[in-house]
């Protein structure tokens, strides 16, 4: 049976909270009641729930790839370097292939990645303003666009999470 965070307060003699904190790193926790609790933790076999740990930050550590057709070559390519590269960062990545206008349709109208991902890569694929806005909506604001035809890159002037958009 897995131990539960509660376990570890209780045996720390500290809130759940300073708990979290304290396995997150976050600010607020002495550096010696963050061992005691890391040593409880691990003495106990306590491992953090991921889903848990995202709701409590709000940060998925996923990021969504988008692209028109998986299938094809170059996006299996670019699929598999990007994927290694997140990976190696940490982060996970959660692939959408939207094939057919249907589908896009769907994905966009129905807000598939509220609260799935912290950033977006859309690949070859020019979103229309209504895209752009579902995206926006959700926190993702487009900071980086390139276009593959010429290499440029054009900048937007949003805060926010990182889309980028390869056209």
């Amino acid at each position: 049976m897995t131990a539960k965070i509660e376990e570890v307060a209780e045996r720390a003699g500290v809130a759940v909270s300073t708990v979290s904190r304290a396995l997150r790193d976050v600010p607020g926790v002495s550096l010696a009641t963050r061992q005691r609790i890391k040593d409880i933790a691990a003495e106990v076999g306590y491992l953090a729930s991921p889903s848990a740990a995202r709701f409590a930050t709000g940060v998925t550590g996923t990021i969504a790839v988008i692209v028109p057709d998986a299938t094809k070559w170059f996006f299996g390519q670019v699929i598999s370097s990007v994927g290694a590269a997140l990976r190696a960062a940490g982060r996970d990545v959660l692939l959408y292939e939207l094939g057919d206008a249907d589908g896009r349709r769907r994905f966009f109208e129905g807000q598939t990645l509220r609260g799935r991902a912290d950033a977006v890569l859309v690949l070859s694929l020019r979103l229309s303003e209504e895209e752009t806005q579902s995206l926006r909506a959700l926190g993702v604001i487009p900071t980086e666009v390139m276009n593959a035809a010429d290499g440029s890159f054009s900048s937007d002037a949003g805060m926010g999470p990182v889309m980028i958009v390869l056209m």
